[in-house]
C-alpha cells in the first residue's frame, strides 16, 4: 500500500500537463505509456501504464490536481500482465 501512495504522489508531478504520449516513459523511467485518452481542457486525462519489471497495466486517471492510479484487471479477475524485457 505504501509503495502504491508513493507511485501515485509521483503520478501527480509526472503526469499532470506535461504532454505525456504513447510510448513515452513516466514515473521516473519505472512505467511505459500504453495509451493515453485525453479529454480536453477540463476533463480527465486516462493513460494506460506498463510496470517495466513485473508487466502490470495501471489505470492513471488525472483530472486537475488530482490522480488516482489503479491496477487493470481482465475478463477473469486477474491482474493484466504484459511480456516485458529485463533491461
Amino acid at each position: 500500500m505504501k509503495k502504491l501512495l508513493i507511485v501515485s504522489i509521483i503520478a501527480i508531478v509526472a503526469l499532470t500537463g506535461c504532454g505525456v504520449n504513447k510510448g513515452d516513459v513516466a514515473l521516473g523511467n519505472n512505467f511505459i505509456v500504453k495509451s493515453v485518452a485525453k479529454s480536453g481542457n477540463f476533463g480527465a486525462d486516462v493513460y494506460v501504464l506498463v510496470d517495466k519489471k513485473s508487466g502490470v497495466n495501471y489505470y492513471s486517471v488525472v483530472t486537475g490536481y488530482s490522480t488516482s492510479l489503479t491496477p487493470i484487471y481482465g475478463k477473469e479477475g486477474k491482474v493484466v500482465i504484459d511480456k516485458v524485457e529485463q533491461e
